[in-house]
């Protein structure tokens, strides 16, 4: 009977995999044909098409996602892009790949710069410095991963060099990140705590905070033992008091404070119970302000906005 049991296991199992990896084929090769017929309808030279064609094969192998590939290259295309343009995107992010290294807010921040009709040069140079800054996160969360911090998923730790990158791209330095990294790792917390701190320090420096105050509350929050909810709550706290016209340093002074008495999130327009913090409000999910998973917050140099995670720790 075990014997029975595990048989119709491992038939279920092999054709679950069977019918994913057809729907994969048959996904990639609908965007692959999508390519072609952009490619061909071009004004490009024979030698020019085979290149392009080439190339995004050579992403898609990569493990590009094939959408993405037939996104860039047809609005590219659209937009006057000529070979040597596309063929150097293409590489961008095949070697960024090759490292490793997330690349969905790249692709977000290239679709979005395509989507506005930014020049290929701006488009090029912010995807490089995007990759720069990613790579550089994920040094810092290997840092940390050396230094005892918990880091038990691939895809959480995508998330978080994207999260990471994107506080880089606001001036938060390595060792500022360091720093917070640090102290979670101390107090035997995830990376999962990491990646939620350092969004909101970030949300709170998107949103006009001084650096230097936005992890000085950071480090109050981890020394008060501010869940990833408290994250939240403190974001909306900010964001509520910013819509009602109030001074950047009357803010921070009096989150301080709130933080001292333990009232966070029962301030202005917060609408929520005088429970205090932190003791666990049952608050869950984002409040769409932190962006964790796909970095945004402007393209820097680029001047076009990042994107909203559509891709996840991709």
């Amino acid at each position: 009977m075990k014997i029975k049991r595990i048989i119709r296991l491992l038939i279920t199992t092999t054709l679950s995999m069977i019918l994913f990896c057809g729907i994969a084929r048959a996904d990639t090769k609908k965007h692959s044909e999508e390519i072609a017929l952009a490619v061909e309808k071009s004004s490009l030279s024979q030698e020019q098409k085979t290149l392009i064609i080439n190339r995004s094969s050579d992403a898609i192998k990569a493990g590009i996602p094939p959408d993405d590939v037939s996104i860039i290259i047809r609005r590219g295309l659209s937009g006057g892009w000529d070979s040597k343009s596309l063929e150097g995107l293409m590489t961008i992010v095949i070697n960024a790949k090759e490292q490793n290294l997330p690349v969905s807010s790249v692709l977000n921040r290239i679709e979005q710069g395509l989507s506005k009709g930014a020049p290929s040069e701006k488009i090029l140079y912010a995807a490089k410095m995007l990759i720069e800054k990613t790579a550089a996160a994920d040094g810092v969360i290997n840092n940390l991963a050396r230094s005892g911090m918990k880091t038990d998923k691939d895809a959480e730790k995508g998330e978080t060099v994207q999260t990471v990158a994107r506080a880089m791209e606001k001036s938060v330095t390595e060792e500022t990140l360091m720093q917070i990294g640090q102290k979670i790792a101390n107090k035997d917390h995830a990376l999962s705590k990491f990646n939620a701190a350092v969004a909101t320090m970030t949300t709170f420096i998107e949103m006009g905070m001084p650096l230097e105050h936005a992890s000085k509350l950071i480090h109050k929050a981890m020394d008060k033992g501010y869940t990833e909810s408290h994250m939240i709550i403190m974001e909306r706290e900010f964001f509520n008091r910013i819509k009602h016209g109030e001074g950047m340093s009357h803010i921070m002074q009096n989150m301080e404070s709130m933080m001292d008495r333990g009232t966070m999130g029962t301030g202005m327009g917060s609408g929520m119970p005088g429970s205090g913090m932190p003791g666990g409000s049952g608050m869950s999910g984002g409040s769409g302000m932190s962006g964790g998973g796909a970095p945004g917050g402007g393209m820097g140099s680029g001047g076009m906005s990042g994107g909203g995670g559509r891709h996840g720790g991709r």
